[in-house]
């Protein structure tokens, strides 16, 4: 019975999933299903952490707070330092001075003079004891429909990370013609070797071509991989070079850029906001003085814990895999705790798998045109030119060592130097009739 119990709701909950599987999005299907599996994964965490937070019997007692077990103990700690101190923070806010700052404003909107003296002080009483209730309820629901969100989503941020940033800013992978261009380009890439920077060698190809075929030659990082190739020094590009030589590198390199743009945060409230107020002290900034330093605490201090909260979510269930093991307690729990803990890890280890080759494809698709957005890719709906021009230019970089080393094995380094000159000469010509 209880192995018919747990298949019916295993099936129950694989059907629910498969249903979202046509709200799933992503430049190619390896993306596709990996955000589908994303947040799938989160989706059955909340029967996983139910089913193991509550567990108590005879070998694992409940005695933290009358109800749960070390493992349910470890799982309250783990919310209670990662994900809530956010809304004690903000509580503590409200309470110092956003109270305060509420009741002034409503003390200074409803002041009068001579007989309707008494307004101001009675819709200052009636928000301390109405208002005020009102909001304390509002912030009580919040703060349980926040945590139950925020302890929920954990590998639903990787794959909204990858639909807003990488995908839907970058390529209309909705249009058919987009859609066999990403496939093409990435069997293209997909195709290199591991010698001879290949692979690199393959995207700076594809960036080439698609300038050439715009007639676009002052593009800076057209500039630069002809550069590159007069210097023969293609062997040794990197995938940090594309992006440095675009020709918006700040958009490019979007980690570097993130990084630096967080921790400018609080320079910026240290040179502006707080001169500011200082120089004009008043209400008005005040009040904005001080939302910015709540914001910024909450950033450097709140953001960091939820990260690692979020480390912590996606090591915990290996936690009671160490504890079951350690006490021998295995075959002294039912057959649905196990279950969801099996399923729960075999889902992250699919994760891990498919994000590695996510991650990579998404590494490849970002150094095509890097810093271009959307709306400044525009391929033809002819690619023969632009494929014609690709293989010319990455046979002419490739093929060419090869040769040259042929020729000095079968002609000597004299004069196999010097038809290998030839011969680069006749490639360098027909690249140069293509512009």
């Amino acid at each position: 019975t209880n192995i018919v119990s747990v298949c019916s709701i295993i099936l129950s909950m694989t059907s629910i999933m498969t249903k979202s599987l046509v709200l799933s999005q992503g430049a190619e299907w390896k993306s596709y299903f990996f955000c589908w599996l994303c947040v799938c994964t989160d989706f059955f965490s909340i029967f996983f952490v139910v089913s193991w937070i509550f567990l108590s019997n005879d070998y694992i007692s409940g005695t933290f707070l009358g109800h749960f077990s070390v493992i349910g103990q470890v799982w309250i700690y783990k919310v209670a330092i990662t994900v809530l101190p956010p809304f004690v923070f903000i509580a503590i806010c409200y309470v110092l001075v956003g109270f305060w700052c509420l009741c002034f404003v409503i003390w200074k909107e409803n002041s009068r003079h001579g007989e309707r003296w008494w307004e101001a002080p009675l819709f200052v009483a009636l928000f301390v004891l109405c208002g005020n209730a009102v909001v304390v309820f509002l912030y009580v629901v919040g703060v349980i429909i926040g945590v139950l969100l925020f302890e929920i989503v954990c590998f639903t941020i990787s794959a909204v990370w990858i639909f807003l940033f990488f995908t839907i800013d970058r390529w209309d992978y909705s249009s058919t013609k987009t859609a066999e261009v990403i496939k093409s380009l990435l069997a293209f890439v997909g195709d290199a070797s591991f010698k001879n920077n290949d692979r690199i060698i393959r995207i700076a190809a594809i960036n080439y071509a698609y300038f050439k075929q715009k007639n676009n030659s002052a593009d800076a990082l057209m500039k630069y991989i002809e550069e590159q190739y007069k210097q023969e020094t293609l062997h040794t590009l990197r995938y940090r070079d594309l992006r440095d030589h675009c020709t918006v590198p700040k958009n490019a390199n979007f980690f570097q850029t993130l990084w630096k743009a967080y921790w400018e945060l609080f320079g910026y409230f240290i040179k502006e906001s707080i001169p500011k107020f200082t120089s004009n002290p008043n209400f008005k900034y005040f009040v904005q003085t001080c939302v910015e330093l709540a914001a910024l605490l909450m950033i450097y201090l709140s953001l960091p814990l939820y990260l690692l909260g979020r480390i912590a979510t996606i090591l915990y269930p290996y936690f009671i895999i160490a504890y079951l093991s350690w006490y021998g307690l295995w075959s002294k729990l039912h057959v649905f705790e196990l279950s969801m803990l099996g399923i729960y890890v075999g889902l992250q280890c699919i994760i891990f798998v498919f994000g590695f080759f996510v991650f990579r494809t998404h590494l490849w698709l970002w150094h095509v045109l890097p810093g271009a957005k959307d709306s400044g890719m525009s391929w033809s709906k002819d690619m023969k030119p632009f494929w014609k021009k690709l293989y010319r230019f990455y046979d002419s970089v490739q093929w060419l060592p090869v040769i040259k080393e042929i020729l000095m094995r079968q002609f000597g380094d004299d004069i196999g130097l010097i038809i290998s000159d030839y011969v680069k000469a006749i490639k360098d010509d027909d690249l140069d009739e293509e512009t």
